[in-house]
Order: C-alpha cells, then structure tokens, then sequence
C-alpha cells in the first residue's frame, strides 16, 4: 500500500490518519504528524520501530494451588493465585516476556521459583496481598517484589 498525501487537518485526526500512512512506520512519524513537532531529537532515536497499539492485558486466575505450579505467560500477563497447601512455582515465560503475580499469601510455604531476585525475596508475612513481577531476560527468569497490601 502507497502512502498519499493529506491536506492539513486537526492533529486528532492527523493521527488517525497517520495510524493509516505509516502502518510499518516509525513512530516517530506518526508523533510528527499528530503533533506537528519534529522528534528528531537524541531520546526519539528509541522509537524506531516502535508500534503503538491500544490492548487490555488478560487475567487469570491460576487453578492448582499446592505442589508444583507453573506461572504460564500464555494465561495472560495478569495472574492472581491463592495456594491451599506448600507450592513450589515455575515460570513458563517467553524471552523478553514480563509477567505479573498477585498471591493471596497464607500460611503455606512458597519457593518463588525463578532464577535471581532482583529484589529482597518478597515476605508475605501479614499481608492480605503480595504482588510478584517475573521477566526472562536472556533465558533467566528475574523476579522483584512488586509490592503489598495489608
């Protein structure tokens, strides 16, 4: 598909429009056209070929709850999990994949999984809800204590 010229219009609709022009094209064109300013500065360079896209990330709600349990990627980027008995968490995420967990913490032990804490281990002692954040960078799995609620 060949790109056509438009006459100057709103920048609402310039970006739509440039959504249409330069599917495949940098974003730095489509901020150019939606606002009329020239991004060619040195932080702009980061944008090549970045794609700009609205999406809602799916959550899940994982089912096993004691003995091993996999944190799957392909449930959805969100997944919440209460363990009924000891767990022992592995993490099934693509490379470069980012995963969130909300566990509601109980008295059951929990090994983590996951290759290094970037973080201190989280500690679930006293709280209502801990939030884990997983990502597989260069094939380790890197977890931080995304923190919690009381």
């Amino acid at each position: 598909m060949q790109a056509q010229r438009v006459q100057p219009v709103q920048p609402v609709q310039q970006a739509r429009q440039a959504r249409v022009l330069f599917a495949g094209g940098t974003a730095k064109q489509l901020l150019r056209m939606a606002t009329g300013d020239d991004y060619d500065t040195e932080w702009s360079d980061e944008l090549d070929g970045v794609v700009l896209k609205n999406f809602t990330e799916t959550e899940y709600t994982i089912t096993a709850a004691s003995g091993a349990v996999t944190v799957n990627r392909t449930n959805g980027g969100i997944q919440h999990f209460a363990p009924t008995g000891d767990v022992t968490l592995t993490w099934s995420l693509p490379a470069g994949a980012k995963q969130q967990l909300y566990v509601t913490p109980s008295t059951y032990v929990i090994s983590w999984g996951g290759d290094y804490w970037m973080t201190d281990v989280v500690d679930t002692t006293g709280k209502a809800l801990v939030h884990v954040i997983a990502e597989n960078v260069d094939g380790d799995v890197l977890l931080w204590d995304g923190g919690s609620r009381t």
